[in-house]
């Protein structure tokens, strides 16, 4: 926590992806034909996929959506933070306590 100017002290909360388990967060490969509805208004094929990039903490889920009117590309890249990580930037940036807490979601059956 870093005292502020003029309220006292200032709190910081945040919601990040841990680097444990880091397979257990890419998706398999899928496709889905649709005749529109959650990516766009008409018929369309989307293609997934999901790559690991481990040395960079970082996981890329990508979509290939094909439609009437053409193709479209979405990347989505979701970078990971351990403990370790997370303390360094926190304290980096000013803040002189950090509490971590992890699995706060129940369990997935």
């Amino acid at each position: 926590m870093v005292p502020h100017p003029h309220r006292g002290v200032v709190e910081l909360f945040f919601d990040g992806l841990n680097a444990h388990r880091a397979n257990e967060k890419r998706t398999p490969k899928n496709w889905e034909m649709s005749e529109g509805g959650f990516r766009c208004n008409q018929r369309y094929l989307a293609l997934s996929e999901s790559f690991a990039y481990p040395e960079e903490n970082v996981i890329l889920y990508q979509h290939i959506v094909s439609e009437r009117d053409g193709v479209e590309v979405y990347r989505f890249w979701t970078h990971l933070f351990s403990e370790h990580m997370i303390r360094e930037s926190v304290h980096s940036g000013g803040f002189s306590s950090c509490d971590c807490v992890t699995d706060v979601l129940p369990p997935q059956k």
